[in-house]
């Protein structure tokens, strides 16, 4: 059965997010920024390359989405790349934070 892409239902500041539905889990990257963007800008270890990927993040719709699929999943001490709009130190900073 097809899935309907998300659709922009969600205000956060001055952006529209997409709110995802369970329908449409697993499709929420068709609507990220980065989907046409080269991967080893957001992998690169270069701070000038970081400042670069997480202005693809900010306007991305689902930014939010993405952050927390990531906190989610990936292991406390393998954090690398930018991701959500967050580097690695700010990932590990923010996981910090959601233990106290």
């Amino acid at each position: 059965m097809p899935t309907a892409p998300p659709t922009p239902t969600t205000t956060t500041g001055r952006l529209t997010r997409l709110a995802v539905s369970k329908d449409s889990v697993g499709r929420w990257d068709d609507a990220a920024a980065c989907r046409t963007t080269g991967s080893e800008l957001f992998c690169s270890d270069e701070k000038d390359d970081h400042h670069l990927a997480r202005r693809v993040c900010v306007p991305c719709p689902v930014l939010e989405v993405c952050l927390s699929r990531q906190m989610k999943t990936e292991k406390v001490l393998y954090r690398w790349h930018v991701v959500g709009g967050l580097t690695p130190e700010q990932r590990r900073a923010l996981y910090g934070e959601m233990l106290l």
